[in-house]
């Protein structure tokens, strides 16, 4: 259990244990290790929540967000990220209590489906300026807003909210998203139309592997969400204009890898120098102030070595030592 950013209070640790029969041949036994992390001011275990990497995300878990406040240590518990979930019939129900589906790390998500804003007992006010009418009935401005408050709520309000960058709880670490959304439209409504009303938004998720190159950790360095608009049309019913509106969503979760590929390198060949020994012509010269350079002492080598052959062949062909047999 912990407290957020104070640290753990307490551990606990729970073994469970099983029957094994002897059957009188090799056994196989599968082990579950699990981690759960419990707030310590929250008395329900529902709202806690699972880590997704420390250090940097883990393929397949879940992204962690949250929402921001006045001060940055006070935020709330951080949850899944999560879109909506269409039915049997393809259409995402507002007011349902049923599981969203959930966004997990390096898994790309594309949710379509159908909005249903549905309006009882209404009068629409052929006066766009006007929010009522008198008796009680509705201006089409309300219902424009109400339609963009219910497609909002499927798709997801995220100014203000924050990623977790490395999967984990330490909240010097969380990440602001960029949120984006279409100017508003300047032309004015029709009867029974609304000029722009949110129907989409695109996540991008940038990461990148930061750290050593045998163990680099995915960090998630900014999340940008890209809010789209169109114009939706309101139909009545009859004699009782129970307004409805039908408004297609799109939502859709990429991430984007910055991660720059690692250059190899290679080392300059090295440089082969061979040089005699400082004293190799001796006693030939002395050294001192008058030394010889490197191509004249090559020179005098050359004619020495020479000079020393031409003087064994005289030896040994025409020297005084030589013998010759008479004729």
């Amino acid at each position: 259990m912990h407290n957020g950013s104070r640290g753990v209070r307490r551990v606990d640790v729970h073994f469970y244990h099983r029957d094994v029969p002897d059957a009188g041949r090799p056994i196989y036994l599968d082990q579950k290790f699990g981690v759960r992390f419990i707030w310590a001011t929250v008395q329900s275990t529902v709202d806690s929540y699972e880590r997704s990497g420390k250090p940097g995300y883990v393929t397949g878990n879940p992204v962690l967000v949250t929402m921001s406040s006045k001060d940055a240590v006070k935020l709330r518990i951080p949850k899944t990220m999560n879109l909506p979930e269409p039915n049997g019939y393809g259409v995402c129900d507002v007011h349902t209590t049923g599981p969203r589906q959930f966004v997990n790390f390096l898994e790309s998500v594309d949710v379509r489906c159908r909005v249903q804003v549905k309006h009882r007992s209404m009068q629409l006010s052929k006066r766009p300026e006007d929010h009522t009418t008198p008796g009680g009935g509705i201006s089409f401005i309300d219902i424009c807003n109400d339609i963009q408050n219910e497609t909002m709520t499927v798709l997801g309000n995220y100014e203000g909210a924050l990623v977790a960058s490395l999967g984990d709880p330490d909240v010097s670490r969380w990440i602001p998203f960029v949120v984006v959304k279409p100017a508003a439209q300047q032309s004015p409504l029709t009867e029974h139309s609304c000029a722009s009303v949110a129907d989409g938004v695109h996540i991008r998720v940038l990461y990148s592997h930061v750290g050593p190159f045998d163990g680099p950790q995915a960090t998630v360095l900014g999340v940008l969400a890209n809010y789209t608009s169109s114009a939706v049309t309101v139909s009545g019913n009859g004699d009782r204009p129970a307004a409805v509106a039908e408004v297609p969503v799109r939502v859709t979760v990429v991430f984007v890898d910055l991660t720059r590929p690692p250059v190899r390198t290679f080392a300059e060949p090295p440089t082969y120098e061979f040089r005699l020994p400082e004293d190799f012509y001796y006693p030939f010269w002395s050294s001192g102030a008058g030394r010889p350079s490197r191509s004249v002492r090559k020179v005098h080598f050359v004619v020495v070595v020479v000079g020393l052959q031409l003087l064994l062949s005289y030896l040994h062909c025409d020297g005084p030592y030589s013998s010759r047999v008479p004729v």
